[in-house]
C-alpha cells in the first residue's frame, strides 16, 4: 500500500466508534446467517462482533480478519466451535487483515452460502472502501457467495469511497440504523432490489 491516504484505519481505534450499534447490527446479522453452512465474514470493526455469536459446530466459516478468528479461539479453546479457515496473503498488522492478491485468490478456491461484509460507505449506487485491497477481498468474496449481506452503522449511509466494492443491486440485504440524517438516503435505497433492514 503505497499511498498512505488507502492505509486503513487502526482495528482498535475503529472498535471504539459507535460499539453499542454495531453489537445490535451483528445480532440481527446472525439471525439472518446461524443456519446457514457456510460463510465469508470479512474483517471489520462490525464484522469482528459476529465472534460473539457464532457457535454452531457444522458451520465453516472463511474470513480475512485474525480478530475473528482469536475471538473465536478464545470462546471455544477446545474446539467445539465452528469451522474457521483463516485466508493465506499477506498480514498488516495495524488492520488485523490478511489483504493482497494472494488473499484474494484464497478466497477463489472456496464457496460461501453467503458473504457478510462491513464498508466505509454506502449509497444509492454502490458499496465503497478507501483501500483498494479491502475492496478486493470484499470483491471476491461477494463473487464466490450465493448472496450477500452488509452492516454498515449510520455513519456509513451516504458515504461514499475511492474504491468501489459492487453495485448496490448486488447485495441482498443491508443491515443499519436509521437516523434523521440518513432517513432520505435510506429512503431513496428503499426503492432498489436490496432489502434494507433497520435498527
Amino acid at each position: 500500500m503505497s499511498d498512505c491516504r488507502e492505509q486503513p484505519l487502526p482495528l482498535q481505534l475503529r472498535e471504539q466508534w459507535y460499539i453499542e450499534e454495531k453489537r445490535r447490527l451483528a445480532e440481527r446479522a446472525f439471525e439472518q446467517i446461524e443456519k446457514l453452512s457456510s460463510l465469508f465474514i470479512d474483517g471489520g470493526s462490525t464484522t469482528a462482533q459476529l465472534g460473539m455469536l457464532l457457535h454452531a459446530p457444522d458451520q465453516t466459516i472463511v474470513t480475512n480478519s485474525l480478530t475473528l478468528c482469536n475471538t473465536l479461539s478464545m470462546r471455544f479453546p477446545g474446539g467445539g466451535g465452528p469451522r474457521v479457515f483463516l485466508i493465506g496473503g499477506r498480514f498488516y498488522p495495524e488492520s488485523g487483515l490478511v489483504l493482497g492478491p494472494n488473499a484474494e485468490r484464497n478466497v477463489s478456491r472456496y464457496h460461501a452460502d453467503a458473504a457478510i461484509l462491513s464498508v466505509r460507505g454506502v449509497d444509492e449506487a454502490a458499496l465503497y472502501n478507501n483501500n483498494e485491497m479491502i475492496a478486493g477481498i470484499g470483491r471476491a468474496m461477494i463473487s464466490n457467495a450465493d448472496q450477500t449481506i452488509v452492516l454498515a452503522d449510520h455513519s456509513k449511509i451516504g458515504i461514499s469511497g475511492m474504491h468501489r466494492v459492487c453495485p448496490l443491486d448486488a447485495v441482498k440485504l443491508l443491515i443499519t440504523s436509521r437516523t434523521k440524517e440518513n432517513a432520505a438516503v435510506l429512503n431513496r435505497m428503499a426503492s432498489g432490489k436490496t432489502t434494507l433492514e433497520l435498527l
